[in-house]
């Protein structure tokens, strides 16, 4: 569905366990972001206040109000789920997290029903589709974690709504973000972004320069390309000279991790 389109949503129409009983008004985010809000009742009984784009949306949709659904992961997913909790809380309140500048100090928090209850944390992940291999995402970027503003969702999903996301024209004046061009071209987003900063250009030519590279290049020695939190991109061979860390340990971690630099040199 092209961006702005609103699709419609009718009484008695049925999303899995969910039957829709009426849209209630627009409410808009401190970033002005219209939520449309739909009053759901499910085959339990219970009703549900659900957001229109969690409904009719590809990626892991609402499908009953979750009170009915047993609410049971294995071991390492709780573990996940833990460290995914713990992590938003840190980033958000501990000034000494890399990530702060970009969160707690934007005046970004956990809303009171999450902040220090993993029990409602759980509840709506499970309500909503978690599972291993997700992120949290928060819908408007400029406003908190709490359940309005969340949703569980792809890596490519997310980095699709950062506010880091760097866009590039083709020769015809089509803009996309690097990861949408890297999908259709095949190529790394991160060498993308690392050839944009480095030679600039249109899409066509940082392709053809990367191709060209590639091709007359040493393909035992390929470069890799890590970008830290706040989006600047180098190589690994870089961040081994700015850290002073051996390349080949930095090598063995990013195989290991992946990630930004700050999660492979920990």
């Amino acid at each position: 569905m092209s961006k702005g389109k609103r699709q419609e949503i009718i009484e008695g129409q049925k999303f899995g366990e969910l039957t829709v009983i009426k849209e209630l008004a627009t409410i808009y985010s401190p970033s002005r972001v219209p939520r449309r809000r739909i009053l759901c009742e499910c085959s339990c009984g219970n009703r549900k206040i659900i957001d229109a784009g969690r409904l009719t949306s590809q990626v892991n949709p609402v499908r009953s109000c979750g009170k009915c659904v047993p609410a049971v992961i294995d071991g390492r997913e709780l573990y996940l789920l833990r460290r995914v909790y713990n992590s938003m809380k840190f980033r958000c309140y501990n000034p000494k997290s890399c990530s702060y500048k970009n969160y707690g100090a934007r005046n970004i928090t956990v809303c009171d029903e999450w902040l220090n209850n993993f029990d409602a944390f759980y509840r709506w992940s499970i309500e909503n589709g978690y599972r291993e291999g997700l992120t949290i995402d928060r819908i408007d970027n400029n406003g908190n974690y709490c359940p309005e503003n969340c949703q569980w969702a792809s890596r490519s999903t997310q980095q699709s709504n950062t506010r880091q996301n760097i866009y590039i024209s083709n020769k015809e004046g089509l803009v996309k973000t690097a990861e949408q061009w890297s999908r259709i071209y095949n190529v790394s987003s991160r060498a993308i972004r690392y050839r944009l900063e480095k030679h600039g250009g249109c899409i066509e030519d940082i392709v053809k320069n990367y191709k060209k590279r590639a091709s007359t290049g040493n393909h035992n020695h390929r470069e890799i390309y890590v970008s830290d939190k706040n989006g600047n991109l180098k190589t690994l061979k870089e961040w081994s000279n700015i850290l002073n860390i051996p390349y080949t340990t930095l090598r063995g971690r990013y195989y290991r991790r992946r990630g930004y630099i700050e999660d492979i040199i920990l």
